[in-house]
């Protein structure tokens, strides 16, 4: 079975700032209710199995938006409800998502997708037939404010950089490349999943899913991951980040 997470949990912060309209960003929309980020999402998810999106903030509004749509896509659609979205970072919305998907005996692969993020469809087809595992990037300026950062170390370590209160970061080793993350990851050596969820301590889904995506890169051999690109590529943290392309979802 081949399954994608989609992380929707998040309070939209950035997206409802200064709006008396408070909404969920995946399922924000200006004019067709088809024309939001999480439609968009799951059309290009078409080929796979399985969607499990994890929610929190206004899950009621999720619901109801999955119950009228989820008919129009041919895999099926698992919510999940994560209690502590308001308290944890992203690394227990990830946990959530990896416990229900290994709940299926023949999971045999994971995409992880991050539920605000509008790309190409063509870009993603290649992270859904790769056969290993894979990071993805974009051709976005690398803004410590607004980039999670990808680099691979002079061990040709993948790791990651991110800052939590969107300001400066600092580079604490040597590396040989330098990426602006696509925030779209697959797992496809489940053995792996399977073995990190048993073995990682509490603390570390209490943080970002870096955490837990850099451990299981850090598990891969070289020849065992790929970097793929993403040709088109937002991350949709404002209105206007949605604006820029809502007529394209």
């Amino acid at each position: 079975m081949k399954t994608a997470i989609v992380a929707v949990a998040g309070i939209s912060s950035r997206f409802n700032e200064n709006e008396r309209n408070k909404v969920l960003k995946g399922i924000y929309t200006i004019s067709d209710e088809r024309k939001t980020l999480l439609y968009s999402i799951l059309r290009k998810c078409i080929g796979l199995d399985k969607v499990i999106l994890v929610g929190g903030y206004q899950y009621e509004n999720l619901e109801k938006y999955v119950l009228k749509y989820q008919e129009k896509f041919p895999f099926s659609i698992e919510l999940v409800y994560n209690p502590y979205f308001k308290e944890l970072g992203t690394g227990y919305t990830l946990k959530a998502g990896l416990e229900a998907c290994l709940k299926e005996p023949d999971c045999e692969e994971i995409i992880m997708i991050e539920g605000d993020l509008f790309f190409d469809e063509q870009s993603f087809e290649r992270v859904k037939t790769s056969c290993r595992s894979v990071a993805t990037y974009n051709y976005k300026l690398i803004d410590s404010r607004k980039a999670v950062i990808a680099y691979i170390n002079q061990e040709k370590e993948l790791k990651y950089i991110f800052s939590t209160n969107h300001g400066a970061v600092e580079m604490k080793e040597p590396f040989l490349e330098i990426y602006n993350s696509g925030q779209i990851w697959k797992f496809a050596d489940i053995d792996c999943v399977k073995k990190l969820m048993g073995k990682l301590p509490e603390e570390v889904w209490r943080g970002t899913n870096l955490l837990f995506i850099e451990t299981y890169f850090a598990e891969m051999r070289e020849t065992e991951r790929e970097m793929i690109d993403l040709k088109i590529w937002e991350n949709c943290n404002t209105r206007m980040d949605y604006l820029k392309y809502a007529e394209r979802m």
